[in-house]
Parts: structure tokens; sequence; C-alpha cells
């Protein structure tokens, strides 16, 4: 019988991941992070192979299916390989 911590974890780890409520709350987060100051955020959504960059001018790129993603300028030499998150 599983125990009741294996069973949270699982519902933690698997639900969340496709619920669309989920995506706009980390959505909402992120808006909140980059408002108190943050230069510059990453949501990786593995579900539908997507990078939401978020910009410290307010503005989001989406990135379908990149298979890196840069901290440039920010970050320099930075670099995020997204091989075997998004692919």
């Amino acid at each position: 019988m599983p125990s009741r911590q294996s069973s949270e974890m699982s519902s933690l780890t698997f639900a969340p991941i496709l619920s669309s409520s989920f995506g706009r709350r980390l959505q909402n987060k992120m808006k909140e992070y980059m408002t108190n100051g943050a230069q510059l955020g990453w949501l990786i959504d593995p579900i539908r192979h997507q990078v939401h960059v978020f910009h410290a001018d307010s503005s989001v790129e989406i990135l379908d299916h990149p298979p890196v993603i840069s901290g440039e300028p920010l970050l320099p030499g930075f670099v995020l390989r997204l091989e075997g998150i998004i692919d």
C-alpha cells in the first residue's frame, strides 16, 4: 500500500503540469518577479515544448521547441541546453 507521502508526491509531480490553471499561476508569479525587479525570467513548458522568456521591459517572448536558451546579455556566456527537458 503506497504511503500518503508518495501519493501526494505523485499528485504534485504530475497533475499540476497538465493543468492550465497551474500554467496561469506560474505566469502570474513570473510577472510578479519581473515587477519586483527581476531582469530575466524563463518559464519552461515541457508539455507544449515552449519557453516563455520574460524581459525587464515587460515583454514576453514565446519560443517553440528551442534547443537552447541564452542568458545574454544579462548573463554573458550562459546557455541552458533543453535536450531532455522539452523534446
